[in-house]
């Protein structure tokens, strides 16, 4: 959720070994927060784990995603040419995109293993 503290976000992250939160507000998507973006935020700009997550995350409409009917190949290519190891998933409704999954590296990873070895 976009309301949670950045401290509840270091502690999931690191604890958890968590790449990346996508978050909501009021169940569409509202932003991203990577680990380098918790990096960038606390240990150069010193902005400290007091504030909200919403003060650091990259916000909409800035957050790259793919839709749900979009195929593997695009995915794969907005991964690559924008050098991101995810992208949020949604469907488009009249009052925003709903998250309904994730595209990330791994998946890529394991698809080409998959056909590799079949």
């Amino acid at each position: 959720d976009a309301s949670s503290s950045i401290s509840y976000i270091v502690n999931t992250m690191f604890t958890e070994n968590v790449e990346f939160f996508i978050l909501t507000k009021d169940d569409l998507l509202a932003g991203v927060v990577t680990k380098k973006d918790l990096i960038k935020n606390l240990v150069i700009d010193k902005v400290g784990t007091q504030g909200q997550v919403l003060d650091i995350m990259t916000k909409m409409p800035n957050v790259l995603y793919v839709k749900s009917d979009d195929n593997i190949a695009i995915a794969t290519g907005k991964l690559i040419q924008n050098d991101v190891g995810f992208l949020p998933v949604v469907e488009e409704l009249p009052e925003g995109l709903k998250v309904v999954g994730v595209f990330c590296e791994s998946i890529v990873t394991r698809l080409y293993l998959e056909m590799f070895y079949s």
